[in-house]
């Protein structure tokens, strides 16, 4: 459910089988078979399923366009680990990038209808206890955020800070004070759209920075323990499993 948020590329790529491969090891990663920051390594992945090298490569294409993978040139991949100061450091450009968004959103006085119902989403997850519905609602309301702003370079940076964060998150959910989460987060955006629907774009772009710093303020906690958690989830990163 995650990765068709985050934009996954498989419903486009014409592969049926690099599709099949990248839910395999999503879910894996998920139940937590494979650990926030462990490698991943194409050759031995492909004589595990009975697949081709490529095939893996191109599975594990999908997974870094979802963020629940790390690539970087010429390494093994891996699965998606942040610490404390990553997160720091991504809430920070959040504040930047969707300020502005709820600024330019407001100028263009769009329906805020995507708002509406992200928010709506996870206030009932919220009461039925549901921590993906909820985490995929949270996703939902600041991508929507980003991508009513109606400026794509704005939209291409909000995801590259949102999706990395998010698959954490999602990964890491088992960590989380769920009651702590949603109490901190649902008034703060209900009150993001209440805000830009009074008109004002400098008046929004400054509550969400405001938000933002709330945000990650009044959950420093919570995000302390998915680091300290994905941390030592890391120490195992090049067990026998990879």
């Amino acid at each position: 459910p995650l990765g068709s948020l985050l934009g996954a590329s498989a419903s486009t790529s014409g592969s049926l089988v690099k599709q099949e491969l990248a839910r395999s090891l999503r879910d894996l990663i998920l139940r937590g078979a494979i650990r926030p920051g462990a490698r991943i390594v194409e050759g031995k992945w492909a004589a595990k399923l009975g697949v081709a090298q490529a095939s893996i490569r191109e599975a594990l294409n999908i997974l870094v366009a979802e963020g629940f993978v790390e690539k970087n040139s010429g390494r093994s991949a891996r699965v998606v680990h942040l610490t404390a100061e990553d997160i720091t450091q991504i809430y920070q450009l959040r504040g930047v990038v969707e300020g502005l968004a709820a600024r330019l959103a407001t100028e263009r006085r769009v329906s805020l209808e995507p708002l509406d119902a992200a928010l709506a989403a996870m206030t009932h997850a919220a009461r039925q206890h549901d921590v993906d519905q909820f985490v995929q609602g949270d996703l939902r309301f600041h991508l929507s955020l980003a991508e009513l702003s109606g400026n794509r370079y704005v939209m291409e940076q909000a995801r590259r800070a949102l999706v990395p964060l998010f698959a954490f998150i999602y990964i890491m959910r088992t960590n989380l004070n769920v009651s702590e989460l949603w109490a901190a987060a649902l008034p703060l955006h209900a009150e993001i759209i209440q805000i830009m629907r009074r008109g004002n774009p400098f008046l929004a772009e400054q509550f969400v920075v405001h938000a933002m710093r709330e945000f990650e303020r009044d959950t420093s906690h919570v995000w302390g323990n998915l680091s300290a958690a994905g941390a030592d989830d890391a120490a195992d990163r090049d067990s026998n499993v990879n």
